[in-house]
């Protein structure tokens, strides 16, 4: 068994080297890394210029401000010093890109601890960074990697010993995770079980109050500050609410990509017997993969919920190989165990191949997509885009990020979209961007809605269509009919 555990350390660092080569071209990618990037990144260029973070979406320019202003503020410190715009996407996905990195060494603590050999602790950290679902967030201006590896830390933190001083540095860890990214729940309430379960209710209490009171200052001097705006942007899209059948497809997508480390995690969870270290990140795996499953009934949401969960399956995935190795296990256990070493390595022989040509395609011809935003920038006034990044790469101050979202809010009575109809109508768009024409019989759901085309149709007349094969989409150019 041993001999199969060192081909496979192997395989899993030959595969994350691979990812990483493309994980690290894709930072200088000139477009969204992720879905809803392109708002994080407008965000950052207006606190970088001195203006203020949250907006009243109400108005124009249109734009959301999803998460907590500490992401934003310590982005800022680095890509200040940008003097292009490029330049500010680059340095502001390297400093995501570092917390994620962060957090694979805090897995690997986090299976130390548990008394995982180095061997089997490496290969904890190796799923996480050669396997698609933890490597799809990596080079993203999104919140998500920096909430984690707080969240992470204060678990190894509070696990070293359930001391006073241990159990405040993991809650002052904690409201740091929070003010990255609010929705980052779940180690608190695995630290505040830990306390009850052991009766030290006194403790827990104060640990939920200074939680609670530290975000909630933040909360209230945010509003008083912004006028209210805060809150709009941060909660308000927590109640926009997606269909069930995202949040199914969404759980299945999440298992599928991470399903090495999540199999492991549920081979770990049937089959070991309790052990203090080990139970805890049952529990804590179990609650955080709850948590992403609620989480991604949200409007918008996608595989980035499941981030949690799968970095808790990989520690537990250490445990369940440590635990393969000291003993024997029951026949079915050891049956499942040789089909889940099977699984991992099939996976990553494959993944790696792929990874290699994925680095190759990265490097393509990308003069196509240079043409357009040289047309782009000819444009003076502001121009509505189906794709977001489009909208905030054309220098201009956008009317509209993300239409996508304002259209689902429009349909939903919480966005009026009077004022975006006239200026549809009297062609005041320097230009409509679209991935499809808008003459098309069927479109995808997240293109434009029928009630902002028809007056498109009328009003704007195709001018360019540029084919970019190497992002697989076409755009085209639509510009207002000249007036008589």
């Amino acid at each position: 068994m041993q001999r199969w555990i060192g081909i496979l350390l192997v395989v899993l660092l030959v595969l994350t080297v691979l990812r990483q080569g493309q994980l690290i071209v894709q930072i200088w990618f000139d477009g969204e890394n992720s879905p809803t990037e392109s708002e994080s990144l407008f965000a950052l260029s207006r606190v970088c210029a001195g203006e203020t973070l949250y907006l009243d979406y109400s108005h124009p320019p249109h734009a959301i401000t999803a998460y907590m202003p500490l992401f934003y503020w310590t982005a800022e410190a680095i890509a200040k010093t940008a003097r292009t715009w490029r330049e500010m996407v680059v340095l502001a996905r390297w400093s995501v890109y570092v917390h994620w990195l962060g957090i694979g060494l805090l897995i690997f603590a986090a299976a130390r601890q548990m008394d995982c050999t180095r061997r089997v602790a490496l290969l904890a950290a190796l799923l996480w960074g050669s396997t698609e679902l933890g490597c799809e967030w990596a080079n993203s201006f999104r919140p998500d990697a920096a909430a984690l590896s707080f969240s992470l830390a204060a678990l190894w933190v509070y696990q070293r010993r359930h001391a006073a001083p241990n159990l405040t540095a993991s809650i002052a860890l904690l409201v740091v995770a929070a003010l990255f990214k609010h929705t980052a729940l779940a180690p608190l309430v695995i630290i505040l079980w830990e306390e009850v379960m052991e009766r030290r209710l006194r403790r827990a209490v104060m640990a939920a109050v200074a939680w609670g009171a530290s975000l909630g200052a933040v909360v209230i001097a945010a509003q008083v500050m912004t006028g209210g705006r805060f809150a709009l942007n941060v909660f308000s899209g927590l109640a926009e609410a997606g269909p069930w059948s995202w949040t199914w497809a969404l759980l299945v997508t999440a298992l599928a990509m991470g399903v090495a480390a999540f199999w492991g995690a549920i081979l770990t969870c049937v089959g070991m017997a309790r052990q203090p270290g080990v139970t805890f990140w049952k529990r804590y795996f179990i609650i955080s993969l709850a948590l992403a499953v609620t989480r991604s009934r949200i409007f918008g949401a996608s595989t980035n919920h499941y981030l949690e969960p799968f970095a808790a399956a990989c520690v537990l995935t250490g445990a369940l190989v440590q635990n393969l190795l000291a003993q024997a296990p029951e026949d079915i256990l050891r049956c499942a165990h040789v089909c889940w070493l099977a699984t991992v390595l099939g996976l990553s022989v494959a993944l790696s191949s792929e990874q290699g040509w994925s680095i190759f395609q990265s490097l393509r011809d990308d003069t196509p997509w240079q043409q357009f935003v040289a047309r782009l920038g000819e444009f003076n006034d502001p121009v509505l885009s189906e794709d977001p990044y489009v909208t905030v790469r054309s220098g201009r101050t956008p009317y509209m990020v993300d239409a996508n979202k304002f259209a689902h809010m429009q349909h939903d009575g919480k966005f009026n979209d009077t004022e975006l109809l006239r200026r549809i109508e009297n062609g005041e768009f320097a230009a409509i961007i679209t991935r499809f024409p808008i003459d098309a019989d069927l479109r995808p759901v997240w293109a434009f809605p029928a009630r902002w085309l028809m007056p498109m149709r009328h009003q704007y007349y195709l001018d360019a269509k540029y084919v970019v094969p190497e992002r697989r989409t076409t755009i085209y150019v639509y510009r207002p009919e000249p007036k008589l």
